[in-house]
């Protein structure tokens, strides 16, 4: 019986072994690829426009809101104002307060699903040239560098550079030097 336990676990440990030879791990950076890439300027363009119509639209409100307030104000001062007048009027500054601050989450809302619908083209661009360029080199997985804590001989499993050339994108360097430095060995 102790022979049939022993003949298991080897076979156990070989499979073990043989399985991870066939394992080869990559990373890269997908956000810095994203950064690199000529789309992510015109998307955050886009963005900022975008941005900027809606800033305009909340300053208009506050405008709106500030003469209410001004005209609320000079009605209750007046002592022969008619109260129902000075209530009514009241009610239309908080209604205004109410709608200012509905378009500032609408506002905040349709951004996120502005930003998302422009960087999903992108994302999908870059996730099918990481699968290109792992495919094309062997690799079973790649993984996100920011997530990695440690890993030895860190710089050899570096696909990044590979990935922006499958993009067609140019490797931003400054001053001779690469934007990108993969992440170091933390302890």
């Amino acid at each position: 019986m102790k022979l049939i336990a022993t003949i298991i676990i080897n076979l156990f440990v070989v499979a073990v072994f043989a399985q991870s030879a066939s394992v080869k791990i990559g990373y890269t950076n997908a956000e810095y690829i994203a950064m690199s890439h000529p789309d992510y300027k015109i998307i955050m363009k886009q963005l900022q426009e975008h941005k900027g119509r809606l800033d305009m639209m909340l300053q208009e409100k506050y405008q709106q809101y500030q003469a209410m307030e001004q005209e609320y104000n000079q009605m209750r001062a007046n002592p022969a104002q008619d109260q129902f007048m000075v209530k009514d009027k009241e009610q239309q500054l908080m209604n205004k307060q109410n709608e200012i601050q509905q378009f500032q989450q609408g506002a905040e809302e349709q951004m996120m699903n502005k930003q998302q619908d422009l960087m999903v083209p992108l994302q999908n661009k870059i996730q099918a040239a990481i699968e290109t360029t792992a495919k094309a080199n062997g690799y079973t997985h790649i993984f996100n560098g920011d997530s990695m804590l440690w890993m030895m001989n860190a710089e050899t499993f570096n696909i990044t550079e590979d990935v922006l050339k499958q993009l067609g994108v140019a490797i931003p360097q400054t001053n001779g030097c690469l934007l990108y430095t993969s992440p170091s060995p933390r302890d």
